[in-house]
């Protein structure tokens, strides 16, 4: 996974100037970041559009009519205006990760294992799910093809209404980078910046003013409770204060999924519950959705619903206990 976030540097620093203004680019071809030959690029100043408007797009059918519709889509995008979309129903609406017959294996023939078989889910805005089994049943492989990381090999992943598996890498590493906010379950701060200077990161990778980056990055460890602790590097922090580094990196881009992967593996009973009862109460709203896999029964009052996987399957919901 730190492999995947390094990757994600590259090619957001290489896509720097990929896309700009067709007046500077001194020709009136489109060019830039393409989905169903719509581009998504920066003109004058605005940035891309909405996921939905983005959906809407490339599910348009080839008829007269919706190649109509794409020119007229357009048209609004070269004069930088904002195009009208469809609402979503209600139920969608709640709907932040619909996940429908994953499936993941790794190897072939008779050395074949399958970590995750068949698997459907939903999870919701405004909740805390929690994915719990032992060790090897398939959680930590699951979480890592709802947040883009893992290419299932059979399945769909939806998030906001988003099918994020037919996302080339560029628009993957886009994903990763403004919808899905990941704490690794050994934080994985780089140990020569200081605590404001990781939380900064994902601001840094959307080319945002370093100075300006800095300073949301020290509002946000207030945040998580550890005002004045931005200029500490992270070797001399405790365990349960690197885990809040690593949540204020992940929130710090306001990101409407959160995912957690063992978050209190490496920390006392307490501090774990003192953590998740802290984003439970700060982090969460109903504009975000926050999945933690885990088998740790000690924080299990804390989640809203529970979803059981043994053996790559799921084998139970549950009610949080709260």
């Amino acid at each position: 996974m730190p492999t995947v976030v390094a990757a994600d540097a590259c090619r957001h620093a290489r896509r720097q100037r990929l896309c700009v203004p067709i007046e500077e680019q001194g020709t009136s071809e489109i060019r830039g970041p393409v989905i169903d030959d719509t581009p998504l690029m920066q003109i004058n100043g605005v940035g891309s559009f909405s996921d939905t408007m983005v959906t809407h797009v490339r599910n348009a059918k080839r008829c007269p009519l919706a190649r109509k519709r794409q020119r007229r889509i357009r048209g609004l995008i070269r004069r930088g205006q904002r195009p009208w979309v469809p609402e979503m129903n209600e139920q969608a609406k709640h709907e932040a990760i619909v996940a429908t017959g994953l499936t993941k294996w790794f190897g072939d023939g008779s050395t074949r294992t399958t970590a995750v078989n068949s698997v459907d889910f939903v999870a919701h805005f405004g909740e805390i799910l929690f994915i719990v089994g032992p060790s090897g049943s398939g959680k930590t492989t699951l979480l890592s093809m709802i947040s883009g990381i893992l290419r299932p090999n059979a399945g769909t992943v939806s998030v906001n209404g988003d099918d994020i598996w037919t996302l080339n890498d560029d628009q993957l590493a886009d994903f990763r980078l403004n919808t899905i906010g990941f704490v690794f379950q050994d934080y994985h701060l780089f140990p020569r910046l200081t605590s404001a200077e990781n939380v900064a990161i994902p601001l840094i990778l959307k080319h945002r003013d370093w100075k300006e980056s800095i300073t949301a990055a020290g509002k946000y460890l207030e945040v998580v409770g550890l005002k004045n602790r931005g200029e500490i590097l992270p070797v001399k922090l405790s365990g349960g204060e690197q885990q809040r580094v690593a949540i204020a990196r992940a929130i710090v881009g306001g990101p409407q999924i959160l995912i957690l992967d063992e978050p209190t593996a490496s920390l006392d009973g307490d501090t774990g519950r003192m953590i998740i009862a802290f984003v439970k109460e700060k982090i969460l709203d109903q504009n975000r959705c926050i999945v933690i896999v885990t088998h740790d029964a000690r924080i299990n009052e804390y989640a809203d619903r529970i979803i059981h996987m043994e053996d790559g399957r799921i084998t139970g919901l549950d009610k949080g206990t709260e």
